[in-house]
């Protein structure tokens, strides 16, 4: 009697399907063991997760560590077993050294023999197909994703303040002050106990200090989420979300036993924050402490990007890149537009209906790339030829010019002041070179 393994299966979007159901796939893996006179030594469920990777499936793991030599395998499909052709080759060659079969009842050829070419590759051919299909279901998703927000259709649970009606995110009145009263209180008061206490008093209500300050940390109030403006209708100016904010960096700046010159407007190119930390070397004269910006992803487990720089070398190329980059701008800004402006809204929309059209399937994704690099290229020259003057580098170079010749006799303190109140964000790539926008 051949002694067999069960495994089965299911991600969260498809518990509710009936015929991938765990029930439903131990019914006719057991019902096939019966009609065949195999003996079940175990069952390994994988309940709400996805077949993309092994790292978290617990079940298929514990199965791998069991199986003995000799032993068969069983599931439903491979899509069961893997979506990912590097994990299936890993899992075969695994059980193939030690002569463990494996066998999908449902498939058209449920004998499969990874040991042999043609059931290798009819397994890595049944894989990909599983593979293809969790890529363009990914690739679905992310531009349904786009699609609302260019519809401006919340993606998932409105803020506090907020609440949803026919898609929209709108104003919840009574909870639209609490937010509007966190911002106006903690202006006055400067401090976030106190708002706390404030606003606990006024409203007769019991919240802590880490609801005000997710309160604070929402830009979304001003109506700017993915920095699409009018998002949400706003319950506060974006300039009191400023001011706030400004407040907030001061309290942690005075609270830091360094003063880092650009804290908070360093991003690395792979999107993440670069957050500043201290570095010592010991030289022969001594030890000495360099400041050092690292990206964040790895410490929010976004990532393994290692990119650093010294702020010495960010205060360098500030300094050696502003005033010809002021001056471009400026000569960019004047310069006549020859050119009748073009109206972007039209190429907009055909954006958002070429989405539509990909996501409803009845247009492939070689047509969708060739149409929206198109429809692109048409969008950036529209809002080229809209670029319209204004005083901001003209205002920033006045400023710089004030400052240069005595900037390195300032504080450090004084230094940052000026560079937080001139720069908007400065973003560092992993080969160290810089771009940055005036605010």
């Amino acid at each position: 009697m051949q002694h067999v393994r069960l495994y089965a299966r299911v991600s969260t979007d498809e518990q509710a399907k009936k015929n991938t159901s765990i029930p439903a796939q131990l019914s006719e893996l057991k019902k096939y063991c019966k009609n065949n006179n195999m003996k079940i030594q175990d069952v390994y469920i994988d309940n709400g997760i996805s077949a993309s990777t092994i790292k978290k499936r617990d079940g298929l793991k514990k199965l791998l560590e069991d199986v003995k030599p000799n032993e068969v395998i069983l599931f439903t499909k491979v899509d069961r077993v893997s979506r990912n052709i590097l994990d299936a080759n890993i899992i075969v060659q695994k059980l193939n050294k030690e002569n463990i079969g494996i066998r999908a009842i449902l498939e058209s050829d449920n004998n499969i023999d990874t040991s042999s070419a043609d059931g290798k590759f009819m397994f890595d051919l049944m894989v990909s197909l599983a593979e293809r299909e969790r890529s363009l279901v990914s690739e679905r998703i992310k531009f349904s994703f786009e699609h609302k927000k260019l519809k401006k259709e919340p993606l998932g649970k409105v803020p506090f303040g907020y609440t949803l009606k026919d898609k929209k995110a709108c104003i919840d009145k009574n909870n639209a002050d609490i937010v509007k009263n966190t911002f106006n209180v903690f202006i006055q008061t400067k401090n976030i106990t106190q708002t706390q206490r404030i606003l606990n008093e006024m409203y007769n209500i019991q919240k802590g200090r880490s609801f005000y300050q997710k309160i604070l940390d929402r830009k979304a109030y001003t109506g700017i989420v993915y920095d699409i403006p009018d998002f949400y209708p706003p319950i506060i100016s974006e300039d009191t979300f400023l001011t706030a904010e400004s407040l907030r960096s001061n309290q942690y700046t005075r609270t830091t036993k360094h003063n880092y010159l650009f804290s908070g407007l360093c991003f690395c190119s792979c999107g993440c924050r670069m957050n500043p930390t201290t570095q010592s070397k010991q030289l022969k004269n001594g030890k000495k402490v360099y400041k050092v910006y690292r990206c964040s992803s790895k410490a929010l487990g976004k990532g393994n990007c290692t990119n650093s720089i010294y702020e010495g070398m960010i205060e360098k190329k500030i300094i050696d890149q502003l005033e010809p980059y002021l001056e471009e701008e400026i000569q960019l800004e004047t310069a006549p537009i020859k050119k009748q402006p073009i109206d972007p809204i039209p190429i907009k929309r055909k954006i958002e209906r070429l989405k539509t059209l990909y996501i409803d399937g009845i247009i492939d994704k070689k047509d969708f790339d060739i149409k929206y690099q198109e429809f692109q290229k048409q969008l950036s020259n529209a809002l080229k030829s809209n670029k319209s003057d204004n005083s901001t580098h003209k205002k920033a170079l006045s400023e710089w010019k004030s400052v240069k010749s005595h900037y390195f006799d300032l504080t450090e303190r004084e230094k940052s002041t000026f560079w937080k109140a001139l720069l908007n964000k400065i973003e560092i790539d992993k080969n160290k070179d810089i771009k940055f926008s005036i605010l």
